[in-house]
């Protein structure tokens, strides 16, 4: 990678990627920690988040179910 995160389309050297894999498991704990302290917090807001979440991935669905039926109704 080269500075700021872009690719340079060179390989990444082993440095960067036990530098990422030590990372993830502390990040991991914290948007785990910061989400359970939201939940806590907040939990209609929290159940709010979640309902909507939930029904932009059901809609999304519904939508990738009407593109492949217009697929096969075109001739």
């Amino acid at each position: 990678m080269a500075r700021g995160g872009v690719p340079s389309g060179k390989p990444s050297t082993g440095r960067e990627v036990r530098a990422w894999a030590s990372l993830k498991k502390p990040l991991l704990i914290l948007v785990v920690a910061f989400f359970l302290y939201a939940l806590f917090k907040s939990p209609d807001q929290a159940a709010s988040i979640v309902r909507s979440a939930w029904d932009g991935i059901v809609e999304g669905l519904h939508a990738i179910g009407r593109f492949f039926d217009a697929l096969l109704q075109s001739d």
